[in-house]
């Protein structure tokens, strides 16, 4: 099964200049962060890594119009919020 990240970037739309499409590529990224979160949440780490790497990958990926300043501080804000999950893991690992 092709994640959301691939079907997206098959799309095109983290590029696009619809700021409309901006938004809800972030707002995916929230959704799948938001999925990790729970698994996480639940035990499963594989998971929630996977989760929290596809949202991270899809962030990175976004170019946003100039204009979308308070879009360009949320997708900072989320990916801050990400890698600090993906950095827990890493020591959590390290620690075993």
């Amino acid at each position: 099964m092709e994640s959301t990240m691939v079907k997206l970037m098959q799309l095109q739309w983290w590029n696009c200049w619809d700021l409309e499409k901006q938004y809800v590529v972030l707002d995916v990224a929230v959704s799948l962060a938001k999925v990790a979160d729970v698994d996480k949440s639940l035990g499963d780490e594989k998971s929630a890594s996977d989760g929290f790497q596809e949202a991270i990958d899809l962030l990175e990926s976004l170019t946003l119009k100039s204009e979308a300043s308070g879009l360009e501080q949320r997708r900072l804000s989320v990916l801050e919020f990400l890698r600090s999950q993906q950095a827990d893991k890493q020591e959590q690992v390290e620690q075993t």
